[in-house]
């Protein structure tokens, strides 16, 4: 039984390592085979190239008849996919390469065999066979294309993005993107990647005038090459919806920025047959304020472009942006409205505290990044007012680094003059090169302000505190002997 489980494990040997032929005085061997695509995609031609060496200690030349490529199984479920005949001799410390092709039709891990036939120079009864197990994975996946656009007005241009994320473990290059569209002209509608990596993103911009009312279907095609060679193509459709074109101004509004201080950047378009005039865009929300912008003429059929400067308090903040303009001798309105969304980077102040300590106040709490990135050289800092003054030990507290979603604590101290409600703090830190500033007013609590300065003036210092319990003492106890002796005469 130990012999047998010997001659199993021997076997199994053999067969997963290529091992050199011996035939007479020749030996050959397959050292190694490439397989490309690495990774294909159903449908596709793999190319398999052995290389066959005959070792330089090898005393005669190879005659190499065939080799092929099979199927692995029993002897009724082999299939040859490939083969080539006569390919002449190999001599002693030479080797050859052969190209084997084959098509895979799904996905999953295929196994193969490489087989040489052949026999050494000048003995063709001396038959050799060599053989070398290949298994590769054929991947049914592609990049992940995201095609967007926005919805418009007949005879309006909109905008769009093509984006190409790789969840390939390879490398594509030369990636190429175009989109087509019905019932739409296209703008601009091509862009080209240069390469990218495993789990890298690309973005194309997309520009586009639909021609009609109503649902508009775009495509996106994506050409790629993978593992240097490799032709391949994915297809990704979107529906836009387009409004007919009316009397009166559209709007179309895009946001620039991402801190506190952005712009809104407004498209005020005139799809009438009369020209709009003395146009004011101005913008309300809950969460934000806004500059206007007046726009003297907007002929018919044109468009005119304005930049509204606007401060983000909170986010996300919903803005509806306004048109108030004439036409036609008549006084209209027209209105659209853009989502603010939360800052790429965004610190703010959570869990304060305000306590004293030894005079002085010390301001406790968390400068949490409520954004979607990372924000750096993070300093929350006391600002210096009539009657509020920085103080050590920490005027400033410098936190560095705060991850997207997380919070650092801090502690700055002031000493203050006078009733003060508030403290204010500035948070400054940086985001993609750009610094940014907050302003926050820390409650301090003017009741406890007041009972803390009032019990100050009133406090007297120990030492004098003490003087005056002895005097009291010393006073009691004189009155207690002086009844006492008044006492003992009357007795």
């Amino acid at each position: 039984m130990r012999q047998a489980s010997i001659l199993l494990t021997v076997l199994i040997l053999l067969t997963a390592v290529p091992l050199a032929v011996s035939a007479g005085n020749t030996n050959v061997s397959i050292s190694s085979v490439t397989v490309s695509p690495s990774a294909p995609a159903p449908g596709e031609t793999v190319t398999l190239t052995p290389v066959v060496k005959n070792l330089q200690s090898s005393q005669s030349a190879f005659e190499m008849e065939a080799i092929a490529v099979r199927t692995t199984g029993d002897t009724e479920g082999v299939e040859e996919l490939d083969r080539n005949y006569n390919l002449g001799s190999l001599s002693p410390g030479s080797s050859l390469e052969v190209s084997l092709v084959t098509k895979v039709n799904s996905p999953g891990v295929k196994n193969l065999r490489v087989i040489v036939y052949g026999h050494p120079a000048g003995k063709p009864t001396q038959n050799t066979k060599l053989t070398y197990p290949v298994s590769f994975t054929v991947q049914d996946r592609d990049p992940q294309v995201d095609l967007r656009a926005n919805d418009s007005i007949a005879g309006v241009s909109t905008s769009g993005t093509v984006t190409i994320a790789n969840g390939l473990e390879s490398e594509l290059t030369n990636v190429e993107v175009s989109v087509s569209g019905t019932g739409v002209e296209l703008l601009e509608d091509r862009g080209i990647v240069a390469s990218l990596s495993p789990g890298e993103t690309a973005t194309v911009p997309v520009r586009l005038r639909p021609n009609s009312a109503g649902d508009h279907e775009l495509t996106a095609t994506v050409n790629y090459i993978i593992d240097g060679s490799t032709q391949r193509t994915v297809n990704q459709s979107a529906t836009i919806q387009t409004s007919p074109s009316s009397e009166g101004a559209k709007l179309s509004v895009a946001e620039v920025g991402s801190g506190p201080e952005r712009t809104l950047v407004v498209d005020v378009v005139n799809p009438s047959d009369h020209p709009i005039q003395n146009v004011l865009i101005s913008g309300t929300s809950n969460n934000a304020t806004f500059d206007e912008s007046i726009i003297s003429s907007v002929p018919s059929g044109e468009s005119h472009q304005v930049r509204i400067n606007t401060t983000v308090v909170q986010t996300p903040a919903t803005a509806r942006i306004t048109a108030r303009y004439s036409i036609g001798g008549s006084d209209r309105t027209s209105n659209t409205t853009v989502e603010m969304s939360s800052d790429a980077g965004s610190v703010t102040l959570t869990g304060l505290d305000v306590t004293q300590d030894s005079g002085k106040l010390r301001i406790s709490g968390s400068a949490s990044n409520v954004g979607t990135s990372t924000v750096n050289s993070v300093i929350v800092s006391v600002r210096n007012t009539e009657r509020v003054n920085p103080a050590f030990p920490n005027k400033e507290y410098f936190i560095g680094t705060v991850p997207s979603s997380d919070f650092v604590s801090f502690d700055v101290y002031t000493r203050t003059t006078g009733n003060v409600s508030t403290v204010p703090l500035t948070v400054s830190y940086s985001l993609d090169g750009e610094q940014f500033n907050r302003e926050f007013a820390v409650e301090t609590g003017e009741t406890n302000a007041t009972s803390r300065q009032f019990s100050e003036r009133n406090s007297l210092p120990s030492g004098v505190a003490l003087g005056l319990g002895a005097v009291v003492t010393l006073a009691v106890g004189a009155i207690m002997v002086v009844g006492w002796r008044a006492s003992r005469d009357d007795s």
